[in-house]
């Protein structure tokens, strides 16, 4: 608690959701989880490249799933050396080597809003 009055008189500083996801891989519902309750839309996830390997693995898992087709199967994985993700739940990717691999961090233009930790990385 504050009784000082300049400390008052500053205006309150965003909070910033720290989220454990429990060496998860990224997944729509640990996203939810991070964001729901902060007040603020996210502009983009900064994450490691690790983690836009995570999502395209994730994302050729998708589209193989119940195929045997040799001609599909190639055709999928062009596709995604084609066309790597650059959305998340529809939040623009920015990837900085400098972050652990392990983190994506969700930014709006008044800075971090939330905070996924403890990710799982590809290996």
């Amino acid at each position: 608690m504050c009784y000082d009055r300049e400390c008052r008189d500053r205006a309150p500083r965003p909070t910033v959701k720290i989220l454990n996801a429990g060496a998860a891989i990224i997944n729509m519902h640990v996203i939810r989880l991070a964001i729901i309750g902060t007040g603020r839309k996210p502009e983009t996830a900064v994450m490691h490249p690790a983690q836009v390997a995570a999502i395209a693995d994730i994302m050729e898992s998708i589209i193989l799933t119940g195929t045997t087709d040799e001609e599909r199967i190639r055709l999928a994985k062009k596709f995604i050396e084609e066309s790597p993700p650059v959305t998340i739940a529809g939040i623009p990717i920015v990837q900085d080597p400098s972050l652990p691999p392990t983190v994506i961090e969700f930014r709006d233009s008044a800075g971090m809003i939330s905070r996924i930790e403890n990710l799982a990385v590809p290996a």
